[in-house]
């Protein structure tokens, strides 16, 4: 039918699996462009090179996780170094909304993020009052000055639950379909959002 054994004129062929630890990983193929009965010495022969070849894949999928568990460790010193730069700043700062911004600063370098918030709660109003912002428009602002437990925003539902909320996509979210929020995301630019509650030690 003009498949792919017809294109390249493959009339023999044989196909040994590549096994590393016991799983599937791939495949070993070899072809012939004539009729061959293949042998026991073949069949030897085609086992031991894709054993070989599945011993040599599983040494390099250990050589790329041990690099990138490197990168990360790279990343969590990195991450290490500038908490441990902002708590030295931290300590000479005086000022509660300078504190705030070093720290959103100090987030956004850690977390890679392009755009953060910092939250205060009210007990008495039972709603989170923005204290500092990075990225916002003046509208979000404005908007998100003051959150409700009953917001459609990750900030209402941490507020609301005492949990960590994640969106990892708002426009798949089921909690931010309809609500005022979503479209105050979305002109923003934000796309994905971590939103953890600050606890006292008191909970």
């Amino acid at each position: 039918d003009g498949g792919f054994e017809a294109f390249f004129a493959i009339t023999a062929l044989a196909f040994v699996p590549l096994f590393a630890k016991g799983d599937l990983i791939g495949k070993f193929m070899t072809y012939c462009d004539a009729p061959r009965a293949f042998a026991d010495a073949d069949i030897r022969l085609a086992v031991t090179i894709a054993r070989q070849l599945g011993f040599s894949l599983e040494r390099m999928r250990a050589g790329e996780a041990l690099l990138e568990a490197q990168a990360q460790l790279v990343s969590e010193l990195a991450a290490t170094e500038q908490l441990h730069k902002v708590s030295t700043q931290l300590i000479q700062v005086k000022e509660a909304e300078a504190l705030h911004e070093k720290i959103l600063d100090a987030a956004m370098a850690i977390m890679r993020s392009d755009f953060a918030s910092m939250q205060l709660f009210y007990p008495e109003r039972g709603e989170l009052r923005l204290l500092a912002y990075r990225g916002f428009n003046p509208a979000a602002a404005v908007f998100w000055e003051w959150v409700r437990p009953a917001s459609g925003s990750t900030c209402g539902v941490a507020l609301a639950t005492k949990q960590r909320s994640i969106v990892a996509d708002i426009e798949l979210s089921a909690f931010m379909a309809g609500p005022e929020d979503l479209e105050t995301y979305r002109p923003t630019g934000i796309r994905a959002v971590p939103s953890p509650p600050l606890l006292s030690r008191a909970g």
